[in-house]
């Protein structure tokens, strides 16, 4: 396994087997499978890094035919954050906007739908302990329980729940 290091975070891609040029992103581009690129990317795969031809995945996807693919991956972006958190995901004027995935430097994940930089529609939060909370979520906050509701120190559902997580 080959590691690309991009700030703190380790972004993995698969060193391609014998008789096999290709990695598993760029496998599921080529083939448009978006469902495979997003779990890929939850698990860590870099989605910008070229294989040993020099190929992108979204270059495989457009020369596969695979629009839909091809526009989701050209539309990715990578933040850090000035804590080290990151950002792998769509954007729009600079802000996380449509899917992707967030890391925190302490290993929790939010995977799933932004919103003006917020957590907001579907998607997953994943502990570092390996627990997960998978459902919707509206302006940050997991809308499972009342999401105007604080706790009498004045935090938040999501806040409460990551600090316990």
């Amino acid at each position: 396994m080959r590691r690309h290091v991009l700030g703190r975070l380790v972004l993995m891609a698969m060193v391609p087997a014998a008789g096999d040029d290709l990695f598993p992103v760029h496998e599921a581009a080529a083939g448009g499978d978006m469902d495979r690129i997003r779990n890929l990317m939850v698990e860590g795969y870099n989605p910008f890094v070229p294989d040993e031809k020099g190929r992108t995945p979204v270059a495989l996807a457009r020369q596969s035919g695979r629009r839909d693919c091809a526009d989701f991956l050209a539309s990715l972006r990578f933040k850090i954050y000035p804590s080290g958190n990151t950002y792998t995901g769509q954007m729009r004027d600079g802000r996380e906007e449509g899917w992707g995935v967030y890391r925190t430097v302490a290993g929790n994940l939010y995977a799933g739908e932004f919103r003006d930089g917020l957590f907001h529609g579907q998607g997953m939060w994943r502990y570092i302990s390996g627990r997960e909370y998978r459902g919707s979520f509206y302006k940050g906050l997991i809308a499972a329980e009342n999401v105007a509701s604080r706790d009498r120190y004045g935090d938040t559902v999501l806040f409460r729940e990551v600090r316990r997580g």
